[in-house]
């Protein structure tokens, strides 16, 4: 009888031990792939910034500027504040639930293009072509695209990086000076509004 205690005591004791190295090893293996997922978010997040850095935008919410806009093809303004459109991006988009924010980009990072607020709306810029759902509008013999930036002519186009309070026209076709004057007469004064910016007129 007390061969048998003995014996069972000893099978008790193996088992006690193979669960404890069971765990020990468990324990081992969770360690070893939480430092793994610590060390992998580590590097996501010095990726993430090497991009950035080498793209030239900043953080979101590195700002929060605001600039009014109008787009014309042939004399014609193209009507861009529609439900579909709405905040499509973090980082720079349009606001279509108010009519305050109609023709106005909301820039919610440094270093935002034109190009890239209007990628967002799935258009293309480039220095001289604007593409709208398909249909291009390229500078020729007889029609130029044109970038305006509050009331000056701006070469940068596609490539310049919006600015708190800043009017953009950008305008396709056959062009005379009244027509451009007026065009950029139609861009709005919103962007002051939005960003509580707008000159003392009493003063």
């Amino acid at each position: 009888m007390a061969g048998k205690k003995l014996k069972w005591s000893r099978i008790l004791l193996v088992l006690a031990i193979v669960l404890l190295l069971a765990l020990v090893a468990l324990s081992i293996v969770i360690y070893s792939q939480k430092s793994q997922a610590e060390f992998r978010y580590g590097e996501l997040v010095k990726i993430v910034a090497a991009l950035h850095q080498a793209s030239g935008i900043g953080v979101l919410d590195s700002t929060h500027d605001h600039a009014a806009f109008k787009v014309y093809t042939n004399g014609n303004q193209l009507d861009l504040w529609k439900p579909e459109n709405e905040e499509l991006n973090l980082f720079t988009h349009m606001h279509v639930d108010d009519p305050d924010n109609r023709d106005l980009i909301h820039i919610h990072a440094t270093g935002i293009t034109l190009e890239m607020f209007f990628r967002t709306l799935g258009m293309e810029l480039s220095q001289s072509c604007i593409n709208i759902s398909g249909q291009a509008y390229c500078t020729n013999q007889s029609n130029h695209l044109r970038y305006f930036v509050n009331n000056v002519p701006n070469f940068e186009g596609p490539d310049y990086r919006l600015q708190d309070l800043d009017r953009i026209l950008i305008t396709y076709g056959v062009l005379n000076s009244t027509q451009i004057v007026e065009q950029l007469k139609s861009v709005g004064d919103n962007a002051c509004i939005e960003s509580h910016n707008c000159p003392d007129i009493t003063s």
